[in-house]
């Protein structure tokens, strides 16, 4: 049977995610971004998992789930702390890992850990920058960021260089000027494409947090 690769996230409100692409945009005129954000594909978002599935996988039946389970949890918001390179060439926008969270993403791989077809040639590639953690959630899960490991983030942007301090310094210096502490509007289940983007979002939920 063909299989699928997707991921499950949680959508900030517009006004956030709209000012995320435009400072993604601006500093992407000086540097040279492998990729590019924006509010139709490529959507900035926060990964509570992703990988390989059949193509048959019921994920609309997944995200009422995890829907309730936002509900229970009375998550409302995300809070974002500061701007961090991780190898190879990654820019992340680090969340903290609150306790509901962490609740929330540990039911996602509950629901989800019976149906991941585990893609073994991830393991031929260099994974000598992963964390014990990290290789642990890879084994278990297909997804570096399970478990232990998770870590909620905004991917910014990713170069194929190292680490450039300027680029996380300009990012910090814009994202300092709009709020920490975006309230959710969305869940998603979108369709990765290169460098984990959301490329396309195959189905949603809007959340009623006002």
């Amino acid at each position: 049977m063909n299989s699928i690769r997707i991921g499950l996230a949680l959508i900030t409100e517009d006004s956030f995610l709209n000012r995320i692409v435009e400072i993604e945009k601006k500093i992407a005129q000086k540097y040279n971004f492998l990729t590019d954000l924006g509010t139709t594909y490529n959507l900035p978002h926060t990964t509570l998992f992703q990988g390989r599935f059949e193509e048959g996988f019921n994920y609309c039946k997944i995200l009422k789930q995890i829907e309730q389970k936002l509900k229970e949890l009375h998550l409302k918001e995300l809070k974002f702390i500061k701007v961090e390179y991780v190898p190879e060439g990654w820019y992340f926008y680090l969340c903290k890992k609150t306790d509901k969270l962490m609740k929330l993403h540990t039911y996602v791989l509950d629901l989800v850990k019976d149906d991941v077809i585990l893609d073994l040639g991830r393991f031929k590639r260099d994974l000598s920058k992963l964390t014990k953690d990290q290789l642990e959630a890879l084994k278990n899960y297909g997804y570096r960021y399970s478990g232990n490991a998770f870590d909620p983030h905004i991917t910014l942007a990713r170069t194929s260089e190292g680490k450039n301090n300027e680029i996380v310094e300009a990012f910090q210096k814009d994202l300092n000027l709009i709020t920490k502490t975006p309230k959710l509007e969305r869940l998603t289940v979108y369709l990765i494409g290169p460098n984990g983007s959301h490329k396309e979002t195959l189905d949603e939920i809007y959340l009623n947090n006002g």
